[in-house]
């Protein structure tokens, strides 16, 4: 698969799960996580899997993969989470992760990075509406 097509298919994600992306940081906002990240995390790529399943819960996320096997739509896992932990979790997987949160200010927007399709996207997303 092109690069290209990676990041499409990764921007398409954000669109289609922007809902469950913006409640994620205002999870995060709502738990006082320092600087919130929301993760992607698709349970069909084994970075993502492998990434998910480092919170715990490997039952749940093998669940998921198995009863998604008949749909078209992949599993995914969307969770704000502190920078700190994003960090652990994702590596050097994202390594200007840090730079792209400090170049937001407080109430510019905040950071969403997806693990999908074999690579990794990290993007700044507008503010919530008030």
């Amino acid at each position: 698969m092109s690069d290209d097509s990676v990041f499409d298919r990764q921007l398409s994600l954000i669109r289609k799960l922007t809902e469950k992306i913006e409640m994620g940081f205002v999870r995060a906002v709502e738990q006082k996580a320092v600087a919130p990240v929301v993760l992607v995390l698709n349970l069909r790529d084994p970075r993502g899997r492998s990434m998910a399943e480092q919170f715990g819960q490997v039952e749940r996320i093998t669940d998921m993969i198995a009863d998604s096997a008949d749909r078209v739509e992949d599993p995914t896992v969307v969770a704000g989470i502190p920078l700190q932990v994003a960090r652990s979790v994702i590596g050097d997987l994202v390594p200007d992760l840090e730079e792209l949160v400090d170049s937001l200010s407080d109430g510019d927007g905040y950071i969403v990075v997806v693990v999908a399709y074999g690579g990794a996207l990290a993007r700044a997303m507008p503010p919530l509406p008030a």
